[in-house]
């Protein structure tokens, strides 16, 4: 017996249907408003029903390794850690390189482990993000540009 196809107006029913599932991190993982916020991008990769509640409490963890993470990005600029790769004097990493790997390779665990990351492709969210705002600045630099030149050659 054949089966039925589903009308796209069904689809897109299911689809808003969907959308609207708010997903929730498990309760006993208290998150800050920035971990809440990269937990909330994670769960929209996928489907809801596709999110098992392990996956949410890996998810929260992620979460809060990416904000770690951020973190440790603001700190190297304001304490001015132009290469945190750098050799101590004994010739093993240095503690700022270390932590750098650390948060990275425990990121990179839990993302492939939750299969946000393609192995072929290792663009990961925070790639996508600097990626997006390179491109901001892009726009904002080439509209500026524009400016200048519309007003050296009107002469004002």
């Amino acid at each position: 017996m054949a089966r039925k196809r589903a009308s796209a107006a069904d689809r897109k029913g299911e689809l808003i249907a969907l959308t609207r599932i708010r997903l929730d991190p498990p309760a006993h993982i208290p998150l800050t408003e920035e971990e809440e916020v990269w937990f909330r991008a994670v769960v929209t990769h996928r489907s809801p029903e596709d999110w098992s509640s392990y996956d949410l409490v890996q998810v929260a963890e992620l979460a809060k390794l990416e904000t770690l993470g951020e973190q440790l990005r603001q700190a190297a600029d304001l304490l001015g850690w132009v290469d945190a790769g750098t050799a101590t004097r004994k010739g093993g990493p240095s503690p700022e390189a270390q932590m750098f790997h650390q948060n990275f390779g425990q990121r990179m665990v839990l993302r492939r482990a939750l299969k946000l990351t393609n192995p072929a492709n290792l663009e990961t969210l925070h790639s996508r993000g600097r990626a997006f705002r390179s491109a901001q600045a892009i726009d904002s630099y080439t509209s500026e540009d524009a400016d200048d030149a519309a007003l050296l050659a009107g002469g004002d």
